[in-house]
């Protein structure tokens, strides 16, 4: 008797398309890497329509896709520039303060 053999050929699944945060607006958020003319500052999270971010903006390195973890990071960041941004102010303030006690005759 001949017996049913199982067909080794399998059925091509397509990949899953990426999921991608929209925004209020239907658009795509972005997480902008390098300031753009036109759109925003490095490190702002802007809205693009879906062809821009992925044919041009994502590829050429200029955003990244900004998920929770990602706008996390970029507040971190922005403290601690901020921070840096204080210290080195108060330090040209001291700085300031003893020039102006200096006496120079020439």
């Amino acid at each position: 008797m001949p017996t049913k053999q199982k067909s080794t050929r399998r059925a091509r699944r397509r990949p899953k398309p990426m999921q991608l945060p929209r925004g209020k607006n239907g658009g795509i958020e972005l997480l902008l890497i390098q300031s753009i003319d036109h759109l925003g500052e490095q490190g702002d999270v802007v809205e693009v329509k879906r062809g821009y971010a992925l044919n041009y903006l994502i590829p050429q390195g200029l955003a990244a896709i900004a998920t929770d973890h990602h706008k996390r990071m970029v507040e971190k960041h922005k403290a601690k520039l901020v921070e840096i941004q204080k210290a080195r102010v108060a330090g040209l303030r001291s700085q300031a303060t003893e020039l102006g006690k200096q006496s120079i005759t020439i």
